[in-house]
This record gives structure tokens, C-alpha cells and sequence, in this order.
């Protein structure tokens, strides 16, 4: 297996970013019209990157197909899924008129979900989490293809050295891109993805400002960050959405079985009460 990786920006510290840590944040609790953006960046970035002029030189891109695939997902998508939407919207239009070949999509599948906050985490804790959730993809459909996968941002590596162990294991033996909006590139501790995550999102105001200003997707860490709200902000915010969005995401939290957290059971309860 070969292993290519590409960042769209890099960054060294919390003090020297380049990119918006505002946007970044909306991005990863549900807004779409930021994935767009940054997907776009990414999916233009990349094709200028040596990285795709590497691909072009070892394969004849108009036969051999490139899967892509988000970061794992139980059953509600990563904020990384609404990324590899706008990516290969961005590739597309590029690739596939130049090779005749459209990317396809894959998935890979996790059996868990974090409950804790994974951007909190220390390098240790990350390690540990990851290598205890099992990933699993189907390997009749990876062989002989070019894999894209792609993530929001890279700390510790963590993640793409189990998606590595999990290729190894279904015997993939081609090139594997791990593409990323952003690489941390300095030593600062891993709870930058913290500081990152939440530098726009403090409350469910900000959630709703992004609900009713900034398109909406539904993510695993939204969906989370709602359920373990306060219960009176939980209660006040429910009454101000959409019966679908209130369904909608009773639906994705049943899913994932967060009802059996018991820090999303008293939550959900007055979802499902208040539904009826």
C-alpha cells in the first residue's frame, strides 16, 4: 500500500492560523454553506497539488476508478461527510470531463459513537479510542481502485493511522490519498481541535443562528451538542424549530442509540414528549 497525503492549509499554532477559526467552528456544527466553501478549497487545492500529478503519471485515470470515502460514521454523518460532498464537486468537474470518469463513493463503517468529546482528547486518549472502535469496509470493492479519504483536519494522525491498519487488514495493496482541509503542523497540545471546534459555537443561539442563517446539515457533533444542552435551553430551543428538524433529529439520535447515554436520556425524553 502507498500512502500520499494532502492538507489545503496548514497551520503551526492557535496563534498562527490561516484560515477563519469562526468559520471553521460553524463548519463543524452544521453549516453547509461553509462545507461548501471549504470543500471547494480543498477539491481546487488538490488538483494543483503534485500529489494528483502523481496519480496521473502511475495510472490511466480514464480505467482505474477513485472511491472516496468521509471519515467513519455509525449512522449520522461526520461533519467531514458534507466536505467529501462539495470535494468532489469541485474534483468532478475537473476529473471527469478531463478522464471521462466520475469518483465514486464509499463508506466505512464504524460500530460506535464517541460520546465524549474526541477534540478534547490527549494523544494517549485519541490513541486509545480509536484503536477500541471497530472500522470495517467492504474489500471486494476497494480492490484495484484508488482511495480518497478525507477528514476536516489532522492533529495527532491518529485517525488516519487506524483507517491505515483497517486497509492493511482487508489487503489493500494500491495508493490511498488521506485528504484534509487543514494540518496542524507545529507541537502544540491536541486540544487545539477544542479550542478550534468550539471558537463560534458556545450555546444553542449560535446552533440556531446557523439553523436559520447559514443552511443546516446534521452532524454527529451537533446532534450531540444539542442533546447534551441544558434541559430548559434544551426545551426553549426545540419549540423555536421546524416539526421536521425536531423529527429529524430525534431520528438520527435513535440511530446512533445515544438513547442509551444517559446524559442524552433526559433530553430526548422531552423531544419525544414534546412530538407527540
Amino acid at each position: 500500500m502507498i500512502i500520499h497525503t494532502f492538507s489545503a492549509t496548514q497551520f503551526n499554532s492557535s496563534r498562527e492560523l490561516n484560515f477563519c477559526a469562526n468559520k471553521y467552528s460553524k463548519f463543524k456544527y452544521g453549516s453547509k454553506s461553509i462545507a461548501r466553501e471549504f470543500g471547494y478549497q480543498l477539491g481546487e487545492s488538490f488538483l494543483k497539488s503534485p500529489v494528483y500529478q502523481i496519480l496521473q503519471q502511475n495510472f490511466d485515470l480514464a480505467q482505474v476508478p477513485i472511491l472516496v470515502s468521509s471519515a467513519p460514521y455509525k449512522f449520522i454523518p461526520t461533519a467531514s461527510f458534507a466536505l467529501k460532498d462539495y470535494f468532489v464537486h469541485a474534483f468532478n468537474r475537473s476529473h471527469a470531463i478531463k478522464f471521462s470518469k466520475s469518483i465514486e463513493e464509499i463508506k466505512i463503517y464504524r460500530a460506535h459513537s464517541y460520546f465524549d468529546d474526541y477534540g478534547s482528547m490527549s494523544r494517549e486518549d485519541r490513541d486509545s479510542a480509536i484503536n477500541s472502535d471497530d472500522f470495517s469496509v467492504d474489500k471486494n470493492l476497494t480492490e484495484t481502485k484508488i482511495l480518497f479519504l478525507i477528514d476536516d483536519i489532522k492533529i495527532t494522525g491518529s485517525h488516519q493511522t487506524r483507517i491505515e491498519k483497517l486497509l492493511k487488514s482487508a489487503n489493500f495493496t494500491g495508493h490511498a490519498v488521506f485528504l484534509f482541509y487543514s494540518e496542524l503542523t507545529g507541537q502544540e497540545a491536541p486540544q487545539i481541535e477544542t479550542f478550534l471546534n468550539r471558537n463560534g459555537i458556545k450555546n444553542l443561539k449560535d446552533i440556531n443562528e446557523i439553523i436559520r442563517e447559514d443552511e443546516f446539515l446534521f452532524n454527529t457533533r451537533v446532534v450531540k451538542f444539542i442533546l447534551q444542552s441544558d434541559s430548559e435551553d434544551f426545551a426553549t430551543f426545540i419549540q423555536f424549530q421546524s416539526k421536521r428538524f425536531n423529527e429529524t433529529l430525534l431520528h438520527y439520535a435513535i440511530g446512533n442509540e445515544y438513547f442509551k447515554e444517559t446524559a442524552f436520556q433526559d433530553n430526548l425524553s422531552e423531544l419525544q414528549n414534546y412530538l407527540q
